[in-house]
């Protein structure tokens, strides 16, 4: 299959990978009713409210910098209860595929107490539309402005109703997507690739994901296209509801990190934190910044031109990127859209909703060609076809 980004360039350049700068993105306040903290309202089990603060959404719970985001649970505030949280929906927020977000990568690391804790890197999803049709959940209830079935969760603690227990990527718990375990080996300390395909493209009508080693020296282990069946590989196909919303755009996505109900003393880590987007221009996320330009074979740029970080030096080792295009062959070349990462599930509105468990080296790749012509949505058509192996 041709890759996706063969057929929907956009114009004016706005589409490759770009940067997140935890530190501009995850800039939340504090409002007790936000629906981002449904997950910590209150524990049914324990019969305790989460204590909810506007301390909780800054240092020491939450630090950041331009590369990362930290959630903490300081010594002092072990089993406090606290709702340790922050999110990007006033200030990053993007559709999902061609419209927006076609893959999304980052690493992670994780340590102290992890089963006493419930804790969440996630992508929650916003009902835009003007009569509030997507927010319900599997069984009719309304749950607006979330969507249970467009929530995608990189990053879980399932430390109840789940086997093995640990940290899992999943679907908020909807019926018939396939939740899957990350690898012992990478429990504490990894990446995530993710894929989103809805309004059409190489991934299907839904959002795949895959756990590897941190900074993906081996780029197929976190390629779910090459492990579609795997046990390891979670994945969701969304219904005709969710595709339609998304295509309107009447559905939004942006990133959350949290502690629910702070137990044992530990952190969690989300660094380099990269998006390729089809459609910058239509996201809303302004401080994401561009990071370099995919070439394709005979050094026509394909992508946004080459940005330095703050401190005047290149993000990510060109020498050792992949070329987005090269080789996006079929649906079993190596990533169609991957970086290399050298360098941020769910807490959704309700926690006691029936079938939901409780939440609790170097690489190929080639110099971009500065000074070279960009093309254009039509312009090379042909010859990028004859360039790109059926």
């Amino acid at each position: 299959m041709l890759s996706v980004l063969a057929f929907s360039t956009p114009a004016a350049a706005t589409y490759g990978w770009y940067k997140l700068d935890p530190s501009a993105a995850f800039q939340a306040t504090f409002d007790y009713n936000d629906y981002n903290t449904g997950g910590c309202n209150w524990d049914g089990a324990r019969g305790v409210n989460g204590d909810k603060q506007e301390k909780y959404l800054h240092e020491p719970y939450i630090s950041t910098d331009y590369n990362s985001i930290t959630a903490t649970i300081p010594s002092h505030e072990q089993h406090s209860d606290a709702c340790i949280y922050q999110h990007t929906q006033d200030t990053c927020s993007f559709y999902q595929g061609l419209d927006g977000v076609i893959q999304m990568d980052f690493d992670y690391e994780f340590t102290g107490d992890a089963l006493s804790n419930r804790f969440a890197f996630w992508i929650n999803s916003r009902d835009v539309s003007h009569d509030e049709k997507h927010g319900y959940d599997e069984n009719r209830q309304k749950t607006f402005p979330w969507i249970k079935e467009a929530e995608v969760d990189p990053l879980e603690m399932m430390n109840q109703w789940a086997s093995p227990l640990g940290i899992w990527m999943n679907y908020a718990g909807w019926p018939g997507a396939k939740q899957a375990p990350i690898p012992s080996e990478y429990q504490n300390r990894g990446h995530i690739s993710i894929w989103f395909g809805t309004s059409g493209g190489s991934h299907g009508n839904g959002v795949i994901m895959r756990a590897c080693a941190y900074g993906k020296p081996h780029p197929d282990d976190c390629n779910g296209l090459l492990h579609m069946d795997d046990p390891h590989t979670a994945k969701i196909d969304y219904s005709s509801s969710i595709i339609e919303g998304i295509q309107n755009k009447e559905i939004l996505h942006h990133l959350v990190i949290d502690y629910w109900f702070a137990q044992a003393a530990s952190s969690l880590k989300i660094e380099n934190i990269h998006m390729y987007f089809n459609r910058y221009e239509e996201s809303q996320c302004p401080m994401a910044q561009k990071l370099y330009s995919s070439v394709l074979p005979g050094g026509v740029s394909t992508g946004p031109t080459l940005m330095q970080s703050p401190e005047g030096s290149t993000d990510l080792d060109f020498e050792n990127s992949d070329d987005l295009t090269d080789d996006a062959t079929d649906e079993n070349s190596d990533d169609v859209t991957d970086v290399t990462s050298s360098e941020s599930s769910s807490s959704s509105s309700d926690d006691s909703e029936e079938g939901k468990p409780c939440k609790g080296g170097k690489k190929h790749g080639k110099k971009p060609h500065k000074g070279r012509k960009k093309r254009g949505p039509k312009e090379r058509m042909g010859e990028l076809v004859d360039e790109l192996s059926l």
